[in-house]
């Protein structure tokens, strides 16, 4: 009896896991685009799974051209409109970093160590002058990933200061 207890625990657990998953997936799903000729796209059957098909890989792929002026805040503007809507944009008040503790230094750039909602993290910073594109496709690919192995995601703060555009990810912080 006490295994049969364990088996129906473990099967309503698999249960639940499942439906978060698909709970997740349809939250994160983009809309279908097909193509409606040489220019654009609209609404309707899915042409693929190239960066261009969809909103987010717009963007994405957008930041990664090196835009600047206007095309560059509008994809900024998507890319913040994508991080509320999957709740991963991080206001950076609620980030509080720590300057002085540097926990590693990389090629573009330093992780500080910081709180956030009363835990402690690593915030990786983009050095000033180093390319966007590379700081964005990390987030790209973090926000999706979910693996014990992997350092949790907890967010991103994205924002505009004197010296340009300023972007922070934030994750768990592993001793």
């Amino acid at each position: 009896t006490h295994e049969r207890q364990e088996r129906e625990l473990f099967v309503t657990l698999v249960d639940e896991r499942v439906l978060r998953a698909k709970a997740e997936f349809a939250r994160e799903s983009p809309a279908k685009i097909t193509k409606t000729g040489s220019k654009g796209f609209s609404a309707g059957r899915s042409v693929g799974s190239q960066p261009i098909t969809t909103h987010t890989g717009e963007a994405y792929e957008a930041m990664g051209r090196g835009q600047s002026g206007s095309g560059l805040l509008d994809s900024l503007r998507r890319i913040h409109d994508m991080g509320v809507h999957e709740g991963w944009l991080i206001r950076e008040e609620d980030v509080e970093i720590d300057d002085s503790c540097i926990l590693g230094k990389g090629a573009f750039g330093v992780v500080l160590r910081g709180t956030y909602c009363s835990s402690t993290v690593a915030v990786k910073t983009c050095e000033i002058g180093q390319p966007l594109n590379t700081i964005f496709n990390e987030l790209r690919i973090m926000r999706h990933v979910r693996h014990p192995n992997i350092v949790f995601f907890h967010g991103a703060c994205i924002y505009c200061c004197a010296t340009g555009i300023n972007i922070n990810i934030v994750m768990e912080e592993v001793r």
